[in-house]
């Protein structure tokens, strides 16, 4: 076997997307903290095979000091797959699983960056060779449609229905968004997905997980999406997705946001201001942004695909077999 995926933990949908486009097999072991059903499973795995290439989904520390321990005794060439959690912390959790191990990339062959913006908290002198790969978009197995956004410039819009995928937000943040929103003085429901318990409270609907199909249309139905998070040097898949999938985007006032999506996004130093923004919003205010969302779009996926190209040959060359 040539080329491995491997994750600790849950798997990421970047992780299960790239696997398939990259047609490698990916290897799963979910575990909690210590890590130990990980970390057995893994030394099984290297056991049983000895493959040329290693991608390890770099979320947790053990996970990394493991691998890159098994580098050496194996001797296999280690890509990075970095995700901003492994290098920037919301928690003591993130603290103690993975400042101690960040020093540790310096022994890949390669890292894989999520966007430019994060290498400037990549250790100084300690970066192998890198390479930028943005989230892929969504794989779909049907056919889906958005809903399409009239052109009237002055109708004001007297509903609206608003999407958060939530993976990455700390309870706090989800605490302080559902109080920003029960002070609304309009006709909003915002359905928060991801990992809470499935309840409303107040003009906010929390789903739980959903199936893929599920996510996607719950996605192509809202008049705008947001994606919340405290990190300043990385976006966040959900705003990628919502990209691809071209729709109207409310987002942090970072850096990394503006890099990423240009003037295709509406951008908010707070998240208690997104009430007084979403009453001014008339229909050609969404139709503007959805236009200027579906030009960055086909950008953002031209870019991907050139990125894309360019990592498999780099893998091609770590495989022996030219770049």
């Amino acid at each position: 076997m040539e080329i491995i995926y491997l994750a600790w933990g849950n798997i990421s949908e970047r992780t299960k997307i790239l696997s398939k486009l990259l047609n490698m097999p990916v290897f799963v072991f979910r575990d909690r903290p210590p890590y130990i059903k990980a970390f057995m499973k893994t030394l099984l795995l290297f056991l049983k095979m000895n493959p040329n290439i290693v991608i390890l989904q770099t979320t947790q520390g053990p996970a990394v000091l493991t691998v890159t321990l098994l580098k050496y005794i194996k001797r296999f060439k280690l890509v990075f797959d970095i995700h901003p959690n492994f290098l920037v912390y919301t928690n003591i959790k993130g603290v103690l699983l993975n400042s101690l191990f960040k020093n540790l990339i310096k022994y890949g062959d390669v890292i894989v960056l999520h966007d430019y913006t994060i290498l400037e908290i990549v250790p100084i002198g300690k970066r192998p060779r890198y390479v930028v790969l943005i989230d892929p978009p969504p794989l779909f197995k049907e056919k889906i449609k958005p809903k399409k956004i009239g052109k009237e410039e002055t109708v004001k819009k007297s509903e609206f229905t608003l999407v958060m995928p939530s993976g990455t937000i700390s309870v706090e943040n989800i605490r302080r968004i559902v109080k920003a929103f029960a002070n609304c003085d309009i006709d909003v429901t915002l359905y928060i997905t991801g990992p809470h318990r499935k309840r409303k409270i107040g003009n906010v609907v929390f789903t739980g997980f959903l199936s893929s199909s599920e996510y996607i249309k719950l996605l192509l139905g809202a008049d705008l999406i947001v994606s919340w998070i405290n990190r300043q040097f990385t976006v966040t898949r959900s705003s990628l997705e919502a990209a691809y999938l071209k729709k109207p985007l409310i987002v942090p006032d970072t850096n990394a946001f503006r890099k990423m999506f240009k003037d295709a996004a509406i951008y908010l130093s707070d998240i208690n201001e997104i009430c007084s923004v979403l009453k001014k919003l008339n229909l050609g205010d969404l139709f503007s942004l959805e236009t200027k969302m579906s030009e960055r779009s086909r950008k953002l996926r031209r870019i991907f695909n050139k990125q894309l190209d360019k990592f498999k040959r780099i893998l091609g060359g770590l495989n022996g077999k030219g770049s």
